[in-house]
């Protein structure tokens, strides 16, 4: 078997901000468009920088506030500020 290797890109596409008992993930401006449909699920999966390793999350989603691009998640344990792609 042939196993070609592909180079891919990971592009900022919101931050996650920690407040005491829940998250909320603020999406960029350009991919705010993109929650459309999401209210049909029940949780998202998120890909974050954890210790220089491109690391993946499931989180349930409590709310989403499609005019201000904001997705309330449960609490993670993540830094306040991380980045998501």
């Amino acid at each position: 078997m042939n196993k070609k290797h592909e180079n891919f890109s990971l592009v900022k596409i919101g931050t996650l901000i920690n407040r005491d008992f829940s998250a909320t993930i603020k999406l960029e401006k350009d991919y705010i468009k993109g929650l459309k449909h999401l209210d049909l699920f029940s949780h998202i999966i998120i890909f974050i920088n954890d210790d220089n390793k491109i690391n993946y999350k499931i989180l349930k989603i409590d709310n989403i506030n499609f005019s201000e691009g904001t997705i309330k998640v449960n609490k993670i344990n993540i830094s306040n500020n991380s980045i998501l792609y």
